[in-house]
Formats: structure tokens, sequence, C-alpha cells
């Protein structure tokens, strides 16, 4: 079977002599080149979503700045962190091709925001004032995970993550069950019939030759469960929709 390529979404940044640059944390291209798979950068920044999901196997939304709340029908709160406009359009055009042509997506931290908010769910616009909850700045926290979640085979029922966001899930989105919990916060979501996931926390941050966090598993398997995903392995789905 052929290496699955798999388009690794990226943020945009002005550079000093103001030209735009792409930025991305090298562990998530790691993640997956470790799993097996070929992690491609969307570099053509025009109309190239349909394009995308046509050549490659998969997509993964990394995380980033927040999302523009008009996006999940809000008004901006003055919490709310910067946004990114473009990338935001970028990424809503990318999910709805790689969707409607059937191909997996993970989700990573703000990537687990953009799918919730694609399909339909909301977002806590700051978590510290909304809910009392602190998950910036690599918070260790546990994981309660659900048993027959795409988590549940690799960890278990019980886990622990890291947080470096201050925004959360709110509304989940229609089609979609919680996969894993932190106290009152969705750490992670899965669809009960398309090949689409995310988790809140940053398992790219777990693994790898840059680990930042000591704590917790290798969040190796996560990346290779994607993998096997884009290469054409299915999910049980009616255990799914049976546990959750």
């Amino acid at each position: 079977m052929k290496q699955p390529m798999i388009l690794v979404t990226a943020g945009y940044q002005i550079a000093k002599n103001g030209t735009r640059q792409r930025y991305l944390y090298q562990n998530y291209a790691d993640g997956i080149r470790g799993a097996g798979g070929f992690p491609l950068l969307p570099l053509d920044g025009g109309d190239f979503a349909a394009e995308s999901a046509r050549m490659c196997d998969g997509l993964l939304l990394t995380g980033g700045p927040d999302i523009e709340p008009v996006r999940y029908h809000q008004e901006t709160d003055p919490l709310c962190g910067p946004l990114d406009l473009e990338r935001d359009a970028e990424e809503w055009a990318l999910l709805d091709a790689f969707v409607k042509a059937g191909k997996p997506v993970f989700g990573i931290c703000r990537g687990l925001q953009v799918i919730n908010a694609f399909f339909g769910g909301t977002l806590y616009q700051d978590l510290l004032s909304r809910l009392g909850v602190q998950h910036g700045g690599g918070v260790i926290h546990p994981l309660a995970i659900e048993e027959g979640s795409f988590l549940f085979p690799l960890y278990g029922r019980e886990s622990v993550s890291n947080s470096y966001h201050h925004q959360s899930v709110d509304r989940v989105a229609e089609g979609f069950a919680v996969a894993a919990r932190s106290g009152e916060i969705v750490e992670a979501i899965e669809h009960r019939s398309m090949p689409v996931a995310a988790v809140q926390y940053h398992p790219e941050r777990m693994t790898g030759r840059e680990r930042f966090a000591e704590h917790g598993p290798d969040t190796a398997p996560l990346f290779a469960w994607f993998v096997r995903q884009c290469m054409g392995e299915k999910r049980d789905e009616g255990k799914i929709a049976q546990s959750l």
C-alpha cells in the first residue's frame, strides 16, 4: 500500500521585512512521518482546497490562534485572542473539501475548534472568565476517555495530557460524540459516521525528538492511528454509536 499523503495546515505570520511567512511546529510533521505518512504543507495560498482533497489522503488541522467568532455565530468577546482570518478561510475551505471527498480529518487544539464550529457547534471564547478554568500554558490534567471512542483502544479509560488553550467546546456539533473530557472541558470529539475526529490537547508535544511535556504517555500511537485511517482502515462505527 502506498504511503499516504497528509496535508498539514500551518499558520501565517509577517516577517520583519513585511513579507508573509508560513510557520509550523516541526513535531506535527514528525508525528505524521514517524507513523508512516508523508506530510505536505498547503503552500499554494489560492483556491486549491478541492485539488488538495483530490490528491491527498487526509487532512491534519493543527493548533494556532482563535477562530473568528462570527464563524460560530457569536460576537467577539474582548477576551477573544488575536485572529487569523486568512487561515480561518483556508482551513474552512480545506475541511469542506476533505469532508465532501470522504477523506479522514484529524484536528489538534485549534483544529478541534475549527471542526466543531464548521459543523455547527459553538465555543467558549475564554474559559477562565466563563467557567473559572485555566487550561493554558501547558497545564497537566487527567483525561477521562469514553469506552468505544477512538482513544480508548490506545490509552484505555484514563490518561494524562496537557493544555495550551483558553477556549474550548461549548455546544458539541450535531453528529459528534464526546470521546474524552477533563472535568467540564471537552478534550476530544469524533463524528459518529464520518472519519473526522479531534483532540483539544497537544499530542505533538508529547512525542518525538522535541517532546515538551514529561507527563503522560507517548502519543505516537495517536498519530499512527490517524495515518492508518488515511490508509483506509475503517472505524467500528456501530461500536461508537452504541457506546457513546
